[in-house]
């Protein structure tokens, strides 16, 4: 694990999950049931149910992630979340892997989410096209990947995914990774890995970006142009 004060702009830092930090992450088997922050910010994702995600050893570039398997595999938050930068280390499957979110009531890869609000239609999220959408928590909002200015994110290939939000996301309000809005009757859930969740509470300049995608590039093994 990195120490907190080697990325750049600490005090801005909301919170840090890491998968390759096996102390953060706590197992019943295979599935992780909690995953706190990597800092000891006191903030931590729960999911108490046989659908937690697991851990896929060695899964980006020799480092660890948490694996989400679409359907309830998904994280929620314990405590209220202030979100304005956003960066996600992750990688999607390949684009002929067929989204486990294939039946009546589940969307497959539209509008699979990999960030959100607990129970409210709001979050961040995909098309099968391999775009992110750009509404609700990205409405207006700067997309990046790998340092680039696109809305387009990789299959199959480990990225960073950057979302400069045009606000503040309510602080108050809790949070799921690996889903889009955590709602129990709709299933908008991530397909794949997420080694590292990076939470500003305010905005990042271009250069206080930059600095940290390649802080995250170097530490990943990712190319940031």
């Amino acid at each position: 694990p990195r120490p907190p004060d080697a990325l750049p702009c600490p005090e801005a830092i909301f919170l840090r999950l890491d998968a390759d930090d096996a102390g953060s992450r706590t197992m019943d088997g295979g599935n992780v049931v909690a995953w706190a922050d990597a800092d000891g910010r006191g903030i931590t994702f729960t999911n108490n149910t046989a659908t937690a995600p697991g851990v896929r050893i060695g899964a980006i570039n020799g480092k660890n992630t948490v694996f989400f398997g679409g359907l309830l595999h998904r994280m929620v938050s314990q405590q209220g979340v202030a979100a304005r930068t956003v960066f996600i280390v992750n990688k999607f499957p390949p684009k002929s892997a067929a989204h486990p979110n294939t039946t009546v009531g589940k969307s497959g890869w539209n509008y699979a989410g990999i960030m959100g609000d607990v129970g409210v239609d709001c979050g961040i999220r995909v098309l099968a096209n391999g775009t992110w959408i750009k509404n609700d928590w990205t409405d207006s909002a700067d997309i990046y990947c790998n340092g680039q200015l696109t809305t387009s994110f990789n299959w199959d290939t480990p990225q960073i995914s950057t979302f400069a939000l045009t606000r503040t996301h309510d602080g108050t309000a809790r949070i799921v990774v690996g889903d889009y809005w955590g709602s129990a009757n709709h299933y908008r859930s991530y397909y794949g890995d997420i080694a590292e969740v990076l939470i500003y509470d305010r905005h990042l300049e271009d250069a206080e970006r930059q600095a940290v995608e390649a802080c995250l590039g170097a530490k990943w093994g990712i190319a940031v142009e």
